[in-house]
């Protein structure tokens, strides 16, 4: 069993602002990945996509605006979300306070 503590995990900046620390990787699993987003307000990610892999967001607190595809939603605290392989997407923190997701990809890839 592996417990890992967040606040021990370096955070790296990303493009579009914020940090992201990645929790679980290929070194520790087979099947998938985990890393938490942490976001400024207007902070965010810039539109990517994932060839290879699924992704599922878990809204941990604050608000945002999330593209997946052609489609932009509104975004909260305790909203999941999923993003099929292949799709272009991204997420912004839209609020005035931190905005912090779970992100679990499968296949990990890194």
């Amino acid at each position: 069993m592996s417990i890992i503590a967040i606040d021990d995990i370096e955070a790296r900046t990303v493009p579009g602002g914020g940090k992201i620390k990645r929790v679980i990787g290929s070194e520790s699993a087979r099947n998938m990945a985990l890393a938490i987003g942490i976001f400024q307000p207007g902070e965010g990610l810039v539109l990517h996509d994932h060839p290879k892999e699924e992704e599922f967001y878990y809204i941990l607190c604050g608000k945002g605006t999330v593209t997946i595809g052609e489609e932009e939603r509104e975004v909260k605290e305790g909203n999941v979300l999923y993003v099929p392989m292949g799709v272009k997407h991204r997420i912004v923190n839209t609020g005035s306070e931190e905005l912090r997701s779970v992100f679990v990809l499968s296949p990990p890839t890194w």
